[in-house]
């Protein structure tokens, strides 16, 4: 449910001024009811809040200023080139966070490399080229 955030964090994302937007009290409105049944949904807040909690919690923020920044910026000329960079720093970031922890892994089965190949590439890139 943390990730949940990234959606009312995008609505008020825009209100920074890097943006040059002012949301409305609307929009300010509809971010505290979408908190309050996010709250709800979890229980309340009584469970203990965990580091992957917090790391959850940060990566729905940076993906709210993504989505924000991409609506600010992105034009039809450089909407592949973005998608190319988000595409390419996620796989990079990605990357290095598995092998500082470890946990690379190269698919020894076809079926494995079926699967690795259609979420990269039908899944993702046309997914965000869509």
């Amino acid at each position: 449910m943390v990730t949940g955030t990234g959606v009312a964090r995008t609505r008020t994302t825009p209100h920074r001024p890097a943006f040059h937007a002012r949301v409305g009290p609307a929009g300010w409105i509809a971010v505290a009811l979408c908190g309050l049944g996010l709250a709800l949904l979890t229980g309340g807040g009584g469970s203990s809040f965990s580091l992957g909690a917090l790391v959850t919690l940060c990566g729905a923020a940076c993906f709210a200023g993504h989505i924000a920044g991409l609506s600010e910026w992105a034009t039809s000329a450089n909407a592949y080139g973005l998608t190319a960079w988000s595409v390419g720093v996620a796989a990079t970031v990605s990357g290095a966070v598995s092998v500082l922890t470890g946990q690379v892994g190269v698919p020894v089965t076809a079926s494995a490399w079926q699967a690795l190949l259609y979420v990269a590439l039908a899944a993702t890139c046309l997914g965000f080229a869509v």
